[in-house]
Parts: structure tokens; sequence; C-alpha cells
């Protein structure tokens, strides 16, 4: 009986470090971020949950947020987790004038706000890093990109985050094209936020370790037994 209660501990434990595992991957916002509440200007496709008065976190230029550098947001969606986490991204809608956006992953993953409302990516990174993606635009000539917790090229696009939930596993992120023209000379820009908006969702991937332990306590809960029976 011993025996047998030992190796219940065993697959126990490894029960455990699987769901510890698994739940320890959240997103959290951290930089020097500006915040700042959703002005009527921001007018997404319905569905996408954020609203006017909303307020946001944003990372624009230097110029918007007061730094020093040229393009540099200083901050962004930071990934908190033990290993890998597997992230979901859905497009939920964007402004009915947006110029063409492009949400991209550094895998090659990509969202276009020209798309399917609910189309969604995956992909998986390690954690304790700004998560691995960039928004492009044929808004301005050459093509504006911005990277998360990285830099951008073009002064007047930025990105912010919003809707944080409370077990941090999901965020939404907004994209702005900000004052400027496109490469026709075309007026672009409001400081609306609402140009393409993506929720993210995180769930970590489990450590190998945890499967390998559970598996090995199941294979000495079995053999105890077939000693016991003989």
């Amino acid at each position: 009986m011993g025996i047998y209660n030992k190796i219940l501990g065993v697959v126990g434990a490894a029960v455990l470090l699987t769901a510890s595992v698994a739940s320890a991957a959240t997103f959290s916002v951290t930089g020097n971020g500006v915040n700042q509440q959703l002005t009527t200007n921001f007018n997404p496709s319905p569905g996408t949950g954020v609203n006017v008065g909303d307020w946001i976190t944003r990372f624009r230029s230097p110029v918007d947020n007061g730094l020093t550098g040229a393009g540099n947001t200083a901050g962004g969606l930071w990934l908190n987790a033990v290993g890998k986490a597997l992230i979901t991204v859905t497009f939920l809608g964007k402004d009915a004038n947006a110029q063409n956006y492009v949400f991209e992953t550094v895998s090659g993953g990509s969202l276009y706000n020209k798309g399917s409302v609910g189309a969604q990516i995956q992909f998986t990174q390690t954690g304790g890093n700004f998560l691995d993606f960039l928004f492009t635009t044929t808004a301005f000539n050459p093509v504006g990109v911005i990277t998360n917790g990285g830099t951008s090229n073009h002064k007047n696009i930025g990105m912010g985050f919003t809707h944080l939930s409370t077990d941090g596993h999901s965020i939404i992120a907004l994209l702005d094209d900000g004052f400027g023209a496109n490469s026709q000379g075309v007026g672009v820009g409001d400081r609306d936020f609402d140009d393409m908006v993506v929720r993210f969702d995180v769930q970590a991937v489990p450590l190998p370790a945890g499967g390998l332990l559970l598996l090995t306590g199941l294979g000495g809960l079995l053999a105890a037994r077939r000693r016991k029976s003989a």
C-alpha cells in the first residue's frame, strides 16, 4: 500500500506540474507607453468589443511619446511564460476607409485588414520577451512598419493595447496610421486606432518533462499492481 501511495504521489505531482506550466502564460504591456481615451473618430466594423471612451496604452513615434531617437516605440506587448506559449491572433475589424494594413509574425504568418473578420493565425514563442509581431501599411511610401517592442520607420504610425483580461490570457491590439498622407498625397490620418483591430489569446505549451514524468508514474503504478495481484 505504501508503494501504491508513493506512485500515486508521483502521478499527482506530474499532473500538477503539467497544469502549472499550462497556466503560466500571460500578457502584460510594458515600456514608455502613453494612456489615452479613444475619441469619436474610433469607428471600426462592429464586434471588436472596443468602444469610444475606452482607455488604451499607445506606442508611437518619439514626437508623440516625448522620446528621443527616431522611430523608437519604446515598449509594447510582453509575453510572460515558462517555456513556449501558443499565441492565437484573431482579426476583429477595421475602419471602412482604412488603407492596406497587415499584421505579421516573425515566423511568417499574416492577417490582412481587407480579409474576413474572424480570420485567425497561430504561432509559438518562448516567453520572457516582447511578442514577435509587426504591423505594415501601404498608406505611406515607403511602406510603413512598426515592430512590437522595437521601432517604427514612419513617425505617424503606431499601435495601442486595451482590454487585458483579468487572467492576463487575452488582450486587444489596435493599429493607427496617425496624421499624414499616403503615397498619392491623400490625407489618411486621424489618430483613431481603428485601422486594424486584432485580439491575442495565449496558452502555455506544456513542458515535455511533465508528460514523461506522468508516463513514468503510470508505468510504475501498473507494475506495482501486477506484483500485488501475483
